[in-house]
């Protein structure tokens, strides 16, 4: 007995103009490869810098955003790009941490204790005010889907000092780059 199956005709070339090369599906995304990169920009007009006085973690409001990972355990790389600002007439230190929100719990973002990125310190040569350019980079490895908020905290040390991070004058300028990676 034979069997004879028919499939009908069709174009390969006109197929093959109908692939969209320009979109990988998600799921077929390679280990390693970048997933998305979301940037976050100082706000358009004033209030582009935060400065306390405080010996406690403050918020740093302008370097607050949301990142949504597509992928469960995805690694995520933030990169900050900051201007700081020390005020002093003693010896002291600026600390910085990175802290995330998932589902309203804050937490550490990054792997180190106090999610700690830099501090800076002062002299003791009387007053002075000391400003710098910083970029600093962790990754983040938050195992949620949920959005995420990133935000930066500030302190100081010292009896006198102010500490700011942002400068007025920077706005609408990059402050972060969150870049997801497919484990």
């Amino acid at each position: 007995m034979t069997v004879r199956a028919n499939k009908p005709a069709f174009n390969i070339r006109e197929k093959l103009k109908s692939l969209d090369y320009s979109h990988v599906p998600y799921e077929k995304i390679a280990p390693g490869a970048i997933v998305q990169t979301v940037f976050h920009f100082a706000p358009s007009s004033g209030g582009s810098e935060n400065e306390t006085t405080s010996t406690s973690y403050q918020d740093v409001n302008i370097t607050k955003f949301n990142f949504t990972p597509r992928f469960l355990n995805s690694k995520i790389l933030l990169e900050w790009y900051l201007q700081t600002k020390t005020t002093d007439s003693d010896g002291a230190y600026h600390y910085v941490r990175a802290r995330r929100t998932i589902n309203g719990t804050e937490s550490d973002a990054g792997t180190g204790e106090n999610a700690q990125l830099f501090f800076t310190g002062t002299t003791s040569a009387g007053d002075h005010t000391m400003y710098g350019p910083v970029s600093v980079a962790l990754i983040d490895t938050p195992n949620t889907l949920s959005t995420i908020e990133y935000k930066l905290q500030q302190k100081r040390t010292g009896d006198s000092q102010t500490v700011r991070i942002g400068e007025n004058g920077q706005n609408s300028e990059l402050l972060c780059v969150a870049t997801e990676i497919r484990q």
